[in-house]
């Protein structure tokens, strides 16, 4: 038996929980990262690198941001919005994607 295959009906609150799931709990509820206004290099060079990241087309692939689903049985995460910059949306539909085809400026670690 692993920890993430049973829950203790016995148990009372989370403690009906196996571990891993206590865990994803948890990690549901973090809040996302807040972006900074100043670090690092301050405010212009957070908005230049900004506006290069969209000019360049990594916002193409890296979103800015990411709504929450409005229909989340959580009501604290329910339709909320988390600046992450990330390809998550792209890993959920294609795993098999070749980014440097349709971009071909992404090469080597960006790619």
């Amino acid at each position: 038996m692993t920890p993430n295959d049973f829950t203790d009906p016995t148990q009372k609150g989370l403690d009906v929980l196996s571990d891993i799931e206590k865990f994803a709990a948890f990690m549901r509820l973090l809040a996302p990262p807040a972006p900074s206004t100043t670090e690092p290099g301050g405010v212009a060079s957070i908005s230049s690198g900004k506006a290069l990241f969209t000019m360049v087309g990594c916002a193409f692939y890296h979103t800015p941001s990411l709504r929450t689903s409005k229909f989340s049985r959580i009501p604290q995460i329910r339709d909320q919005e988390a600046q992450l910059y990330s390809d998550l949306a792209i890993h959920a539909c294609v795993e098999d994607i070749d980014y440097t085809k349709s971009r071909p400026f992404l090469n080597g670690v960006a790619g």
